[in-house]
């Protein structure tokens, strides 16, 4: 019998199995740096310009553009560089809307950092603005609570138009994946005849 104490044992670090997210690099700096910059202008513009310029005018308009700078930007540049999404509603002739998506092909060549940050930023924008605008309804202040509506509708429309795009992404997928095992089948059941 040996009472000695046994041999030290090494301990390797367990392999990351999705617990701790591993990003790539960003590949759209300037893109993410607007779509992190026009959402915070707004918000900052909107919580801080009274302090040093009492023009309601002067603030109204600010936050405005910058809403507006970051509703165009997420919509039609961020969407489709960071996370391969772009969609556009076509109102015709009889009134009646249609919705279009577009989908990059290959989700592998986006950057999960970028994909996390334009979800997150999304998502963090908004509840802000509706934050806001429960302060603003609070204090019974209606010029305040407008500019907060109009960024929550804004910031609303571009998840829903984003949301749609990835529905519609996955059904052409699915659609895609049917066609090709009828394919197949068709093939097999043609080279065995």
């Amino acid at each position: 019998m040996d009472f000695s104490s046994p041999p030290p044992q090494t301990v390797s670090p367990p392999a990351n199995e999705g617990l701790i997210p591993t990003y790539q690099v960003k590949r759209h700096p300037i893109a993410l740096f607007f779509h992190l910059f026009f959402k915070t202008s707004a918000l900052l513009v909107y919580l801080l310009l009274g302090i040093f310029y009492d023009q309601f005018i002067v603030q109204f308009v600010t936050v405005m553009l910058l809403i507006g700078c970051d509703f165009w930007t997420v919509k039609n540049v961020t969407g489709r560089l960071l996370v391969g999404l772009r969609w556009w509603n076509i109102i015709k002739e009889d009134g009646s809307s249609e919705w279009k998506f577009e989908s990059v092909q290959n989700r592998d060549a986006l950057s999960d950092f970028e994909v996390f940050v334009f979800w997150l930023a999304l998502a963090v924008n908004i509840i802000l603005w509706v934050l806001l605008a429960i302060v603003a309804l609070i204090k019974l202040n209606p010029h305040w609570l407008i500019i907060c509506i109009i960024a929550t509708v804004l910031t609303f429309t571009n998840i829903v138009g984003y949301i749609k795009c990835i529905r519609d992404a996955k059904s052409r997928i699915k659609t895609m994946a049917a066609q090709y095992i009828a394919n197949q089948v068709v093939e097999d059941v043609q080279n065995k005849l």
